[in-house]
């Protein structure tokens, strides 16, 4: 049902006479791709029916219930072995949540479901150190220019790009995308320009014209009874008095807008519309995986046929979109096919249809109502609909070739809300998904996470330790009891065994005459140990980020040797290396994409105040220059950037002084050697630093080595140079 406020919107709609409109499209949001109803429904169909296959093929479909796990245990095993299955399982065992056990491995399981969290340790591990490694550093990104004319812009897109980066909080995301990858595989990120603004009435004593209306600033705000009104100089044309012109009064905040004079103005308290805007930067953020469909043999996101990302619209978000697309295109079929819109999907239910608002397993969440209140606030949700944000190469003109189109529909009535090209939506005419993953499969866009790679050894150690569990709780025995050697069960044959209970043995019968356990597997925690050590060392070498203490548990005798030590500490950098090799190309990508965001969305009231008006040329550049932003200036993770940076100066630094310590005859024969050595440490214009001359520098005279210095005691000839050649 409908809420009341949705309600009220439908009744005070303009009541336009009703047009047959079914040979029209039914997109909401135009935009530069226009296409016919028949060439509409063909599109919306195709895309439909691909996202349906998708959701088949990586198994969404069969773990979409909270409780997936726990139905058909046949049906169960097969879903666990989907993509998005096995994945949902590395989430699961991660959150120590082994409920799943129980119903798809069974077997001992059923009766003792215990873990011992040996993955989780070194996904944990694995997980601080590539954090430490990509963002330990403040800032993380750098911008550094290519060409000598870029250093300015370079400097100044640094500074602001690591301030919006700061505010959008990238770091956190991509924290959470290394986590996700160690445990999947693989993180989807996507990033998009996000505009938090509300819009409230407030009371506000205003200027008001002559014709009775508020006067609007430059800025595009009201003049308060409170603003600085101030007098600037009049420009004097040439060859006029001065004195024919008076001082103008302006709005001092912006110093352009004209104010009336003192007698002529006039105040009023007015209700005012105000606007405050909370952040407007880029936004990216992990897409939950259960909502992200793409070919599993897709060789990257840009290269797939097809992907989607599907998530829950709150209709409200509807008509907000209704009202500001109406008033900028000022069209009333726009506004009808909106009212249309709310009406066909405002009699949804306020329960979620996407993976993401849904309870999650991973997260223990059963999504049941405990109360009565609970399932009254159920049914009084805001309205929502299921949207599928589709990016597809289709030929959706019928002109023979195919294109890059994003579409966003409503998936149950395929009512579509946006299409067009994707080079006018993104600023690098990509789709906006980056992917962060681990050990990369060869030929395909997803990775291989570690809690894959050690479920093995996870379940070995699990089976031990639950049968060893078993085997010594009361359900893993057996008590043989002779209720007919004891005194009581003389005077009654059915006499039952009563745990705790006290019975009195006949004369000559002892405590093993009356009661005898039997165990049925007896598993000593000595040996439980010295499995779970074996496990741990095998499991540890393999990681890459084995510790002392974990070595110490494993039984390695040789790293209580300070060699050990070191040797663990310097194995483990090799072998994590790799790790960090894979994850570096889809974190320089996210904060590539990141900035690209950034730049083309320009605030440039921002701009003016972050550089206090020092940096015009950003506030004005055009999406040309922000799409070949990327061929002029080098964004690179910053982790060692400025030890990096000054070793190579320094070194770069004595290669200069050593090349004036040199002869002039020989500075003109190895000038060009020295040029290389400092383009080989990414000086920029080396030429510049090292000029032959006439005169060494570098060297005090009087000294040997330098001008007029070191005279031979025999003809008083200068020495020749004994300087370094190379």
């Amino acid at each position: 049902m409908a809420e009341p406020q949705i309600d009220k919107i439908l009744e005070q709609a303009p009541q336009y006479p009703p047009v047959d409109r079914r040979d029209e499209p039914r997109v909401m949001i135009k935009s530069a791709l226009r296409l016919d109803r028949k060439q509409e429904d063909r599109l919306i169909e195709w895309a439909e029916s691909r996202n349906k296959t998708l959701e088949g093929e990586m198994g969404r479909e069969n773990i979409h219930d909270v409780n997936w796990y726990a139905s058909d245990p046949g049906k169960a095993a097969k879903s666990a072995q989907t993509f998005m299955g096995r994945r949902i399982i590395y989430e699961m065992t991660f959150a120590n949540q082994v409920e799943w056990r129980e119903s798809i491995l069974r077997g001992i399981f059923e009766e003792s479901n215990h873990t011992v969290p040996i993955s989780r340790r070194i996904v944990q591990q694995q997980v601080s150190r590539a954090i430490k490694y990509f963002v330990g550093t403040e800032p993380f990104m750098a911008a550094s220019p290519i060409g000598e004319s870029d250093k300015e812009i370079a400097d100044k897109v640094n500074r602001y790009a690591n301030f919006k980066l700061r505010k959008a909080k990238l770091k956190k995301t991509i924290e959470r995308a290394i986590y996700g990858a160690f445990i999947r595989g693989e993180t989807v990120v996507k990033t998009t320009h996000l505009d938090q603004s509300v819009t409230y009435e407030t009371e506000a004593v205003v200027m008001i014209g002559e014709d009775g209306n508020p006067i609007i600033a430059a800025d595009g705000d009201y003049i308060y009874f409170d603003d600085d009104i101030i007098e600037v100089e009049p420009v004097v044309p040439e060859g006029e008095d001065p004195m024919d012109f008076v001082p103008q009064s302006v709005l001092g905040r912006d110093q352009v807008t004209p104010i009336p004079s003192e007698a002529n103005r006039l105040y009023e308290a007015r209700t005012i519309e105000r606007t405050v805007t909370h952040y407007r930067g880029p936004e990216s953020k992990p897409v939950y995986f259960r909502d992200f469909l793409c070919p599993l043999n897709a060789e990257s996101i840009q290269d797939a046929d097809q992907i989607c990302h599907l998530y829950d619209m709150p209709v409200m978000s509807l008509v907000d979109m209704i009202v500001q697309n109406n008033s900028i295109q000022g069209s009333e079929d726009s506004y009808i096919r909106g009212l249309n819109l709310i009406r066909e999907v405002a009699s949804e239910s306020g329960q979620p249809s996407t993976a993401a608002n849904k309870p999650r397993p991973e997260l223990n969440e059963s999504g049941e109502d405990l109360t009565s209140e609970g399932e009254a606030e159920a049914t009084t949700r805001e309205p929502t609909t299921e949207i599928a944000e589709t990016y597809l190469r289709f030929d959706v003109d019928e002109d023979g070739r195919y294109e890059d189109v994003i579409l966003v529909y409503d998936r149950k009535n395929n009512i579509p809300l946006f299409y067009d090209h994707v080079a006018n939506v993104t600023p690098d005419s990509k789709r906006p998904f980056r992917c962060v993953r681990i050990n990369p499969v060869e030929g395909r866009w997803h990775g291989i996470g570690s809690m894959e790679i050690f479920e093995p050894i996870q379940k070995i150690v699990d089976l031990s330790f639950n049968r060893w569990n078993f085997s010594q709780s009361s359900s893993g025995r057996i008590d043989l009891f002779r209720p007919y050697n004891t005194i009581e069960g003389d005077s009654n044959p059915n006499l039952e065994m009563n745990w705790g209970g006290t019975y009195t043995p006949l004369p000559d019968k002892t405590s093993d005459d009356v009661i005898e356990t039997v165990y049925l597997e007896d598993i000593k925690s000595d040996e439980l140990q010295n499995l779970i050590e074996f496990n741990l060392q095998m499991a540890m070498n393999m990681s890459g980020v084995a510790s002392v203490n974990d070595s110490e548990m494993a039984g390695m005798d040789s790293t209580k040797l300070a060699t050990g030590i070191r040797n663990i500490d310097l194995s483990g950098h090799e072998l994590f290396g790799v790790y960090v090799s894979d994850l570096e190309d889809g974190i320089e990508d996210l904060v590539h994409q990141a900035v690209l965001v950034t730049m083309a969305n320009l605030d440039e009231d921002e701009v003016f105040e972050f550089f206090e008006g020092g940096a015009p040329e950003m506030g004005v550049m055009s999406p040309a220059e922000i799409n070949h932003l990327d061929l002029n200036i080098r964004l690179e993770m910053t982790r060692y950037h400025a030890e990096q940076q000054l070793q190579q100066n320094l070194q770069a630094s004595a290669i200069v002084r050593e090349f004036y310590s040199l002869p002039p005859q020989i500075q003109m024969q190895t000038v060009q050697f020295y040029v290389d050595i400092l383009k080989a440490f990414q000086i920029q214009n080396a030429e510049r630093y090292l000029v032959p001359s006439n005169v060494q520098i570098g060297v005090e005279p009087g000294l040997p080595g330098g001008p007029q210095g070191a005279m031979s005691a025999a003809g008083g000839q200068p020495k020749p140079s004994t300087g370094p050649l190379t």
